[in-house]
């Protein structure tokens, strides 16, 4: 179910993104209106995501990038107003899921020779007409760019009753690794999770 919702995510930013490996960041949310999440609301992490990721993600899923963001969410959180306590003693339980996919995108590329103005001549008259002179007419290209994407789910859910409250999800296409600092994982914490907390 988990790995569906993933999936989702990331095909509705690929549909908003057109297919292009230049794209903004596809972010939803969801929440039952009838739980509220309000300052002074305790959480607490619930059973971490156990999931191994692929090889060659290993750069963006590994325990120091997650020991990042779980720190990122942590202080978005602490900074709304909520409290973190025991499992036990918890209004939310706290969950996040984290997946990747590489995709690919088509580019075409006309090369384009340029025309040469050409005198034409026959019995009666001369015409100048422009034509694609030695290098023939336009030749179309495609070009296939290989490019990750990957996205992220922040879960609360209502400790008594198992209610999901409120559920972020943010999903994006993957640059450079090490461009990815605190402040740039911060951003994307409060994004996601910008609705979370009324």
């Amino acid at each position: 179910m988990l790995k569906r919702l993933i999936l989702t995510a990331m095909l509705g930013f690929s549909s908003a993104t057109l297919m292009t490996a230049c794209s903004t960041a596809f972010i939803d949310s969801e929440r039952d209106a009838n739980v509220r999440i309000s300052k002074g609301a305790t959480f607490a992490w619930g059973e971490p995501d156990t999931s191994k990721p692929a090889e060659h993600f290993a750069d963006f899923d590994n325990p120091q990038m997650r020991s990042r963001l779980e720190g990122s969410i942590d202080n978005f959180l602490l900074s709304k107003g909520l409290q973190r306590t025991a499992a036990d003693k918890a209004d939310f339980i706290l969950t996040y899921h984290i997946g990747f996919k590489s995709s690919f995108s088509d580019a075409a590329r006309i090369a384009a020779p340029t025309m040469v103005p050409t005198m034409r001549c026959n019995a009666n008259r001369c015409w100048q007409t422009m034509t694609w002179g030695n290098y023939g007419s336009p030749i179309e290209t495609k070009e296939e760019h290989e490019y990750r994407e990957g996205a992220l789910i922040i879960d609360l859910r209502q400790s008594r009753t198992g209610i999901l409250a409120y559920r972020g999800i943010y999903s994006d296409t993957l640059g450079d690794v090490s461009k990815v600092t605190d402040q740039r994982i911060a951003e994307v914490v409060a994004k996601t999770l910008k609705d979370a907390v009324r």
